[in-house]
């Protein structure tokens, strides 16, 4: 499963026709991309764990828990940085502070999707090796 491609999809569905749906994709990479334009999960759980106050929101949606919660917005300024949020917003063309509401309710389903979703996903697919 895509990261990128299931981020954008739930992007578009939070802020609808506000946003172009071409730049989300640019913007969810420059946000979360590793090295190559691939994304480090867990790298990214990573960060989200190490915050207080995330770990167990982070723990209930990788075991399989309800990933429909989100959290405070501050959250994502604290892990991803305000540069960072900031440079995303602009590349939507919303302010920072929408950008980073958007982020707190989509990254939790993003997590879900791709580590659980409703095809097993990454922690679906380690079940099935062992």
């Amino acid at each position: 499963m895509d990261i990128i491609q299931t981020g954008i999809q739930l992007l578009k569905q939070y802020f609808g026709d506000k946003v172009d749906v071409d730049a989300i994709g640019g913007a969810l990479r420059g946000l979360l991309g590793g090295e190559g334009g691939q994304v480090d999960l867990a790298g990214l759980v990573g960060r989200f764990t190490s915050q207080s106050g995330l770990q167990g929101l982070v723990g209930s949606v990788l075991g399989g828990g309800e990933a429909g919660g989100s959290f405070d917005p501050s959250k994502i300024l604290a892990v991803f940085g305000a540069d960072k949020v900031s440079g995303f917003a602009q590349q939507l063309g919303v302010s920072t502070d929408e950008a980073a509401g958007g982020l707190s309710a989509v990254i939790p389903q993003l997590l879900g999707k791709v580590t659980g979703g409703e095809d097993g996903g990454l922690l679906g697919s380690f079940k099935k090796i062992f």
